[in-house]
């Protein structure tokens, strides 16, 4: 109701069968994971003249409006150009989203966004990426292949972590930090010869010197 001001961390968490929020103007707090688990909701709208969060373009997500940071998604959220971070646990839980195309000018992904979306098959990570935080991916078990731009600076070792389908991974070519040289599907740090990420199909290559934590965890 009018009058709210305050969503708290998991308060609809596994509400399976919420198909539509909307958020009036009086919220002024959305904390992470609100809806994680709300694997039926498609409508998210923000009512306008809240002054900290917006629901801009009809993206069905909640965008807090300062940060331009999006902070609650959707499967039917499509991202608007002027976000510029996904928020912690953003999208967490949402098993019904297959795909993702992340826009140009989003940098930051935030811990856990994309965590336990168990149908993501397809993202699309904008050369506008510089980081990409802890079990962002972590257990999207249908993800087969990741790209990772030239831009990225920062990479947490477990950002993939149960990724179990993952076959394909490679970094573009002029990354400052990091490459997948031999085609070894793999993201290695370049300066300290180090393995933050593998799937199944890496091959460890000589050149090689550690094994990173949580490397290879859940690729079974």
């Amino acid at each position: 109701p009018e009058g709210l001001d305050t969503i708290g961390c998991y308060s609809f968490k596994d509400c399976a069968d919420l198909a539509g929020i909307t958020i009036p103007e009086s919220v002024t707090l959305i904390q992470p994971t609100s809806f994680n688990g709300c694997t039926a909701l498609s409508s998210i709208v923000v009512a306008e003249g809240n002054c900290f969060y917006d629901s801009r373009e009809g993206c069905n997500a909640v965008i807090n409006t300062s940060g331009n940071k999006l902070v609650v998604g959707c499967a039917a959220t499509v991202i608007p150009t002027s976000v510029r971070t996904l928020g912690p646990g953003a999208f967490m839980g949402c098993t019904t989203l297959c795909s993702i195309v992340i826009p140009e000018g989003v940098t930051m992904i935030e811990p856990f966004a994309f965590c336990n979306c168990i149908s993501l098959s397809s993202v699309t990570i904008p050369k506008s990426m510089t980081l990409i935080a802890e079990y962002a991916f972590g257990s999207c078990s249908s993800i087969s292949s990741i790209a990772i731009p030239e831009s990225v600076r920062y990479i947490a070792s477990d950002a993939f972590s149960d990724c179990a389908a993952l076959a394909c991974i490679t970094v573009a070519e002029g990354n400052r930090v990091y490459d997948s040289r031999e085609g070894c599907n793999a993201i290695i740090e370049t300066a300290s010869n180090k393995l933050v990420s593998g799937c199944a199909a890496t091959v460890i290559p000589s050149s090689v010197t550690e094994i990173g934590w949580n490397a290879f965890d859940g690729h079974a």
